[in-house]
């Protein structure tokens, strides 16, 4: 759009300064009258070479005082014309013309310019949507992420929970080892306390077995006195 811009400035520059590259050049043009002729040489005796119409641009080769210009025009045939019929400017029709062409150029320039900016518009809109739709896709690859982070964190955690299973486990053996022996102790210290038992009631069974027959004979020998 700024490049657009700079040739439709460059157009009205060109079509300002049309007068002043002419006059730089030393270009003049025939007048507003209907046609002039070109002759070989610098008089009305001299043969004429072909007709020159109103607005033709010619190119200055050598001004006399005789009235007569020395010209060339723009199919490069030389020749002399009468300096009267000769002026600085395009004549009318020919600024009318250059200011046609330099509007039709306008308008073509700004009808691009148009459909520019309605394609910048439209290509605004799509890159909108997109940014929306990268956007959208961020968010869920965010909460992607996150989920997928938290599914990874898992296994280690479930690793810490095996670990401390491991660790109870152990400790579960330990003290059923312990509890083990502790009930091995009280099994061995039961059957020892039984058989001590067993052997007092068998010494006691014997010390009665002595004691009473003695008891009954001398209750026996007592009641014979």
């Amino acid at each position: 759009m700024y490049l657009s811009a700079n040739r439709i400035f460059v157009l009205l520059l060109i079509s300002t300064l049309t007068y002043s590259a002419s006059a730089i050049a030393q270009d003049k043009y025939v007048t507003d009258i209907l046609r002039i002729t070109l002759r070989t040489g610098p008089g009305n005796t001299n043969k004429i070479i072909r007709t020159l119409h109103s607005g033709a641009k010619l190119e200055i080769l050598e001004e006399t005082d005789t009235g007569y210009t020395m010209v060339r025009a723009e199919d490069q045939t030389e020749g002399w014309v009468r300096t009267q019929y000769l002026q600085d400017e395009p004549v009318a029709r020919n600024l009318l013309e250059n200011a046609t062409t330099t509007v039709g150029l306008l308008k073509t320039e700004l009808s691009k310019l148009k459909i520019k900016t309605k394609n910048l518009t439209a290509n605004k809109s799509e890159l909108e949507a997109e940014r929306n739709k990268l956007l959208n896709s961020k968010t869920d690859l965010e909460k992607e992420n996150r989920h997928f982070s938290k599914i990874a964190s898992r296994p280690i955690e479930l690793d810490n929970d095996n670990k401390k299973l491991k660790k109870l486990n152990v400790s579960l053996e330990h003290n059923l080892q312990r509890l083990t022996q502790e009930n091995q102790i009280l099994k061995e210290r039961d059957s020892r306390t039984w058989f001590i038992a067993g052997a007092l009631v068998l010494i006691f069974g014997m010390l009665i077995g002595i004691i009473i027959p003695k008891i009954k004979w001398k209750k026996k020998s007592s009641w014979d006195y």
